[in-house]
């Protein structure tokens, strides 16, 4: 079943909504870096011209020299682009002997590479699709499919490339506004996918494990191309295999940079398409971007891969030596996985190569050690998916919230002014300070909990209490009082400009506040154009307010 969170609907700064099974497909925003493609249907070689030629592989040659019923198809793409995916295509029932692609620079052919079909689930029916080789700095890419029973299987071969742009070489955003949030995974932004190939929303699923895979091709990339290399891998994923997206929700480069592959939002349990059916739903996806049957991965790799993983299935409760099951059982694969499997675990492939399959118990080992010593702190009232889910985490990993002694946060509950106290003390970086021997307000004795915490509000005038002197701890914080609260953190700010809320006027004693705080963009109200000041604010909300002003303006340094 797909993961559904039940919850409240609260608007903020956004059109809110509870988490759904389909997650909406991205925003166009700017135009991604043009992708080329080239589909060339392969010619058979007539029988007669196969003895003479020299540069067949190695291995077909040898076969031609014991049996003549074989066909022998070819084809060949110059390639004018630094970067390039090729990837043959054939009939779903094609059952051919072997596949060959090699690529030439300046007028000298490489060795043929041997690929297998592909064994993942294929999105477009009737046809299949080899593994899909990377080709950096090549002048033209080659093509052989051999079939043994002299019969010609009819395949394409289909060519993607991209220009290495300028903003290629100094890609840096990351996948989230919460770089405490991940071990900086860089966003579909930073590498330039085209979201106006996405098809429909992406669909949730659950983590209950990690899947290793390699992209094959070549381990001879710069660094500035791996932004090309990702743009030409979506591009075959959509318009060749006919997903909807990037199949790897994570790829890795041989410089241990993390890539969002899949987007719907790294921190969330998006299905794939780097597996067999149901495991794409039940298995978090992370692909290593070179060929590591023929070549060992660097350290970084594959460090940066273990702390994904280990993030990942912290971040979903997962154990790092459990067990989880998939569709499986194709092609001599398993139905039942281990927690941290490979590629061929599931289905009769090389993937992810034998220089990282033999590590599989070195990694699980690593990814356990992290599990252990680094902590992404979560509360148990807070699953994955839940709105507002990131900034409370935010919350927690910044020790702006310890929650409550049972691991809850209670996120549907008001925030009370002696919890706002505390959340503001913190969100300044927990300042040295000595609180008065003589409390500031009536109500507020020196031995309560967040004695310090409400005197430091009244010393730096965040807070100044209520005429008759009581600061009322327990009472709720209304959105209103919030906005106050937030504006004079930083210093109560000139030019806080105007706002057009139904319910907020200008004679309204926080109007300069709550303008403030939409013109800065923490908060826009719901959506029927209401602020409602006197509602109290909730522990959710409070969560993303702070987590949006800390990101907008910084730490806050209120001076009294």
């Amino acid at each position: 079943m797909p993961f559904r969170t039940h919850i409240p609907v609260l608007a903020l700064a956004l059109t809110l909504v509870g988490a759904p099974t389909a997650l909406a497909a991205p925003p166009v925003t700017t135009p991604a870096p043009e992708v080329g493609s080239t589909e060339v249907a392969l010619a058979e070689l007539p029988s007669a011209e196969l003895s003479e030629l020299s540069d067949l592989p190695e291995e077909v040659a040898s076969e031609l020299e014991t049996t003549s019923d074989l066909a022998v198809e070819t084809a060949s793409q110059p390639l004018t682009d630094e970067v390039a995916v090729a990837a043959l295509i054939l009939p779903a029932d094609a059952d051919p002997a072997s596949l060959w692609v090699r690529s030439t620079a300046d007028g000298q052919p490489e060795a043929w590479e041997q690929i297998q079909i592909d064994p993942t689930d294929d999105g477009q029916s009737g046809t299949v699709s080899s593994e899909p080789v990377i080709i950096s700095s090549k002048d033209e890419v080659e093509a052989i499919v051999v079939s043994a029973d002299g019969e010609p299987v009819g395949a394409e071969l289909q060519v993607y490339s991209s220009v290495v742009t300028a903003a290629d070489a100094t890609a840096s955003a990351t996948a989230s506004s919460y770089a405490w949030d991940n071990p900086r995974i860089l966003s579909r932004a930073a590498w330039g996918a085209d979201e106006s190939l996405v098809r429909y929303g992406y669909s949730r699923g659950e983590v209950t494990g990690a899947m290793i895979h390699h992209t094959a091709g070549t381990n001879s990339y710069t660094s500035a191309q791996v932004p090309a290399i990702l743009r030409s891998i979506q591009a075959f994923h959509v318009n060749g295999r006919g997903w909807n997206d990037t199949a790897y929700n994570v790829l890795v480069d041989k410089f241990g940079r993390a890539w969002e592959g899949r987007g719907g939002g790294v921190n969330q349990p998006i299905a794939g398409g780097h597996a067999w059916g149901v495991t794409n739903r039940r298995v978090f996806g992370i692909s290593l971007m070179g060929n590591y049957e023929t070549a060992t991965p660097s350290s970084a790799m594959i460090e940066t891969m273990n702390q994904v993983i280990a993030w990942k299935l912290q971040m979903h409760n997962v154990n790092p030596y459990g067990s989880t099951w998939g569709s499986g059982g194709q092609d001599g694969g398993s139905t039942f996985l281990p927690a941290i499997s490979g590629h061929r675990d599931e289905n009769a492939t090389s993937c992810p190569g034998r220089y990282v399959y033999s590590r599989m118990g070195t990694i699980r080992s690593r990814v356990q050690t992290l599990m252990n010593t680094t902590r992404y702190p979560r509360f148990r009232d807070v699953p994955i998916g839940l709105q507002f889910e990131p900034e409370i985490r935010w919350m927690a990993t910044t020790g702006i919230s310890t929650g409550w002694s049972d691991g809850t946060y209670r996120p549907w509950e008001p925030v009370t002014r002696e919890a706002m106290a505390a959340f503001l003390y913190r969100m300044a970086g927990s300042p040295a300070y000595t609180p008065p021997a003589t409390s500031p307000f009536s109500d507020v004795p020196t031995s309560h909990m967040y004695y310090k915490e409400i005197a430091w509000l009244a010393a730096t005038r965040v807070a100044e209490g209520y005429p008759d002197g009581t600061f009322r701890p327990a009472a709720t914080t209304n959105r209103d009082a919030m906005a106050a609260y937030l504006y004079r953190m930083y210093n109560r700010p000139s030019g806080t400009g105007t706002v057009s809320y139904n319910d907020i006027a200008r004679s309204n004693q926080f109007y300069r506040e709550i303008a403030w705080l939409t013109q800065r963009g923490i908060a826009t109200g719901y959506p029927d154009g209401s602020f409602r000041p006197t509602e109290p604010v909730r522990r959710d909300a409070m969560a993303a307010f702070m987590n949006r002003s800390v990101s907008k303006l910084g730490t806050p340094r209120p001076q009294g």
